[in-house]
Parts: C-alpha cells; structure tokens; sequence
C-alpha cells in the first residue's frame, strides 16, 4: 500500500472486524484493538530493532485507548534515542 490513508482506513476496518466477533461476544467480556504500524524503508534495522520498534506503537496506540491506529514512518537516519538504549 503507497498511500498511508488507505492504509489506515485498512487497520481501522480490520479493527471493526474484530470488534465484530460473535464468538467473543457470546461470553460478554469486554475485548477491542489497537493497532501500532510502522511503515518505511528498513535497510539499516536489525529484526529485534523493527520488533521493539513496532511494540513501541503497539503500546502507544493501547495507551491513546481502545480501537486506536497509530502510525508512524521509521526514522531514516538513526533509531531514536529512547529504543537505542535497549539495545546496548
């Protein structure tokens, strides 16, 4: 996907979905998504760097609240402060 908006509109679509599920409904708990997405060129990430980068939205989007997408490009030059000192 090149335009992010209609990558978007597919997160939020996929979150609709699961907010759908009849099976989970059945049992009455309460149960709902968000999605933390990362978009970009990653020549220069290792795995374990795009992975934590990725959590890091992950919880980003939970903390914004429930049915939330959050998107982000990946920093082009160098992985961002914060996440680099997991990695020393």
């Amino acid at each position: 996907i090149t335009d992010i908006y209609r990558f978007e509109q597919r997160l939020e679509l996929l979150i609709e979905e699961i907010r759908g599920i009849d099976f989970l409904k059945k049992y009455n708990l309460p149960f709902g998504a968000s999605i933390g997405a990362i978009y970009g060129v990653p020549r220069s990430y290792t795995s374990a760097e795009l992975i934590q980068y990725s959590d890091e939205l992950m919880y980003k989007a939970k903390r914004a609240g429930k049915g939330r997408v959050i998107i982000e490009e990946l920093p082009s030059k160098s992985f961002p402060q914060k996440l680099m000192k997991t990695f020393d």
